[in-house]
């Protein structure tokens, strides 16, 4: 439960769920509409960001470990709905959009920057990390033909 690439699963889901739940609960300090939106933009934002970096380990062979990169992205998401967040309740709320704004370039920035990484290495980068079962060294991993 503590490795990062599942716990922001579970940490966007709750942290929309309770501001949903205060809205309701309180209309008046927190506006259901805002709530909603903060939700689906903070929530669905980070467990898309978590979804695509753990997607983009599985198919290129890494481990399913958060780097420092994938911690950075997973930061600014939350920095960004954190920001959003206090925006709803009308403090700072022009400068909390704004660092809003700048944390998702951020994140999401940090994330094609993470990929292009991740796929530089390209079909030598999976053979390298998979078992060598059959392959001789130096070859491209290639899939065996089909037999008719």
């Amino acid at each position: 439960m503590t490795e990062p690439l599942v716990l922001i699963l579970d940490v966007a889901y709750a942290l929309g769920f309770l501001l949903r739940a205060l809205a309701i609960l309180t209309s008046w300090i927190v506006v259901p509409s805002e709530a909603l939106r903060d939700w689906t933009a903070g929530a669905i934002g980070l467990m898309t960001h978590a979804v695509m970096t753990r997607a983009s380990l599985g198919l290129t062979g890494r481990p399913f470990t958060a780097t420092g990169p994938i911690k950075f992205i997973y930061a600014a998401a939350f920095v960004a709905a954190l920001a959003r967040i206090v925006a709803a309740f009308d403090v700072l709320r022009e400068p909390m959009l704004h660092i809003s704004a700048t944390a998702w370039v951020l994140a999401f920035g940090g994330f094609v920057s993470f990929m292009r990484r991740c796929m530089r290495g390209g079909a030598h980068d999976v053979a390298r990390r998979l078992p060598a079962q059959g392959r001789t060294p130096g070859r491209r991993l290639v899939a065996p033909a089909r037999r008719r």
